[in-house]
């Protein structure tokens, strides 16, 4: 039996965004993200995919049959349709599809939306009114708006990745795709913008150009803000372990394991005191060779292993992390990632579910950050390739049967076979 979309979804985290229906048109890594935020939310998301292959994202770090760990992450609760688009019919039904939805989310570059005639001028003409979110490298009006690009392009051309690394060795790339992640929620924050937009009264449609690029020179709190405000002036380095400007503030070596620790700041409001009298040495906290950032900086060479001696003497991180805590510290313990997927809180939270999977069994998936009223979005299998296209083009464009298994058989459209994939309804409720 083919996977059926569960609409009963009953958590208020999946309600919402109910009404309103989004045109995915993405894949890889930022652009179906930021669909998933919606899907999360209630949206019934329509993600489009290539008969045969699908998504590229299916084959990237394989945990089952047609399906990876970020094809799962980031393709919660959509519906699924295969629709070859190197056919004029198969741009057609997604043509048709757009006019019956609210949202259209792409991040495939502008030359190739040409082709297909879902760019910003054209999609007007087929859904007047309409959201188009577009999530690109660079933005859709960059002269090198049709180049290559991605997360990490993104890191490197922000100025971002010099930062990280030792002083004395070169830079480094975050892993994770942190640039895809910050493209996909500005993209999702434009689209619930332009929905809001919309329910005070805006009937024109809204064009949201997000350049993954733009978006991570943006998160930046610090560095980049400083480097602005100094027309330059401000000449940052590698930081290492250690920020170069405010200290302590880093990642600091204990007897098996890693420890952060934040504790900078001068006069009243510094926490330099409280670690100080953490460590039961008032005397650097009285000293005013250690009272700014600055001094304490030129000094770190002394008090780097003044501080890991002294978190040396704790049998464990942990009992280090807590008493720093009880000093008003912030301070936490470096864990392992396969630590962090079995943390007892994160689960209690949901931000990890254990479901069971058609293909790769019984997994744990990320679920979302978001809680409503203390509950957040159940997690769910990411749809098979095709799972919805019948569904899909019987139930949104009212085609009959015979119709589309016309389109079927000359390849336009891909459905999956009865029996094929297990309904995964239960996982959706």
């Amino acid at each position: 039996m083919a996977e059926r979309f569960e609409r009963g979804r009953k958590s208020l985290t999946h309600q919402m965004l109910k009404g309103v229906r989004v045109v995915d048109l993405t894949h890889l890594g930022a652009g179906p993200l930021a669909g998933r935020y919606l899907a999360d939310l209630g949206a019934d998301v329509i993600k489009i995919e290539a008969p045969g292959g699908g998504d590229v994202a299916r084959t990237l770090m394989p945990i089952g049959r047609e399906t990876s760990a970020l094809f799962e992450h980031c393709n919660q609760h959509k519906r699924s349709v295969a629709i070859d688009l190197k056919q004029p019919e198969g741009v057609e039904l997604l043509h048709d599809l757009i006019r019956e939805s609210d949202v259209f989310i792409s991040n495939f570059r502008p030359h190739f939306l040409e082709r297909i005639a879902v760019d910003w001028p054209r999609i007007q003409e087929l859904r007047p009114g309409i959201i188009a979110a577009y999530v690109t490298g660079y933005g859709m009006t960059d002269e090198r708006s049709n180049a290559a690009s991605g997360d990490v392009i993104a890191q490197a051309e922000s100025g971002l990745s010099h930062f990280l690394g030792e002083p004395d060795r070169g830079p480094l790339l975050g892993i994770g795709a942190p640039a895809d992640a910050v493209g996909a929620t500005q993209a999702a924050l434009g689209v619930l913008a332009a929905l809001s937009a919309r329910g005070l009264g805006n009937s024109e449609g809204i064009m949201i150009d997000i350049s993954i690029l733009d978006a991570f020179i943006w998160t930046d709190l610090l560095m980049m803000p400083m480097v602005a405000a100094t027309n330059g002036a401000f000449r940052p380095e590698r930081q290492g372990m250690y920020h170069r400007s405010v200290f302590p503030h880093g990642v600091f070596r204990a007897r098996r394991e890693y420890v952060t620790i934040s504790a900078y700041g001068a006069g009243p409001q510094g926490h330099w005191p409280r670690l100080a009298r953490a460590m039961d040495r008032q005397d650097l906290a009285d000293d005013p060779a250690y009272a700014t950032d600055d001094l304490r900086s030129g000094r770190r060479d002394e008090l780097i292993p003044l501080i890991e001696n002294w978190l040396a003497t704790f049998d464990s991180a942990q009992d280090a992390v807590d008493v720093l805590r009880s000093h008003g510290l912030t301070a936490g313990r470096v864990m392992e990632p396969a630590e962090v997927a079995q943390d007892a809180r994160a689960r209690q939270r949901g931000i990890f579910q254990e479901v069971d999977h058609p293909t790769a069994g019984t997994i744990s998936l990320v679920g979302g950050p978001l809680l409503y009223n203390g509950e957040t979005a159940k997690a769910a299998p990411a749809p098979s390739r095709g799972a919805h296209t019948e569904e899909v083009l019987r139930d949104v464009l009212r085609l009959a049967p015979g119709r589309i298994r016309e389109f079927q058989e000359v390849g336009v459209v891909d459905l999956v076979e009865p029996g094929k994939m297990m309904n995964d309804v239960e996982n959706r409720r």
